[in-house]
């Protein structure tokens, strides 16, 4: 499935969300959610950590639109369904189906 990544994330009110003096982004919510160490992971194996920094190189060398599978859509979402509140979570998993 083809991903924007550089879509920026609004607040309540429609204005964009700033991290770090840049616009906060789909690829940026990504980066985070898969680099975050979760309470209910505390013991998560290797090959998992590795899997996920797969996708964050694999994320950060494309251009818009990246093509991904369903398998690292539905990791991203699960991950960013942790990681964020219903606001960013919401923009995020439309994104991510291409809605």
């Amino acid at each position: 499935m083809q991903v924007l990544f550089g879509q920026i994330l609004t607040d309540q009110n429609d204005k964009e969300i700033q991290a770090d003096g840049k616009p906060f982004t789909l690829k940026e919510a990504c980066y985070q959610a898969l680099f975050a160490v979760f309470q209910d992971e505390q013991n998560l194996a290797g090959e998992e950590k590795f899997k996920r920094y797969g996708l964050y190189q694999k994320i950060k060398a494309s251009t818009d639109p990246a093509d991904l599978s369903a398998e690292e859509i539905a990791l991203l979402k699960k991950l960013i369904g942790k990681a964020y509140g219903a606001l960013i979570v919401g923009q995020c998993w439309n994104w991510l189906e291409g809605k």
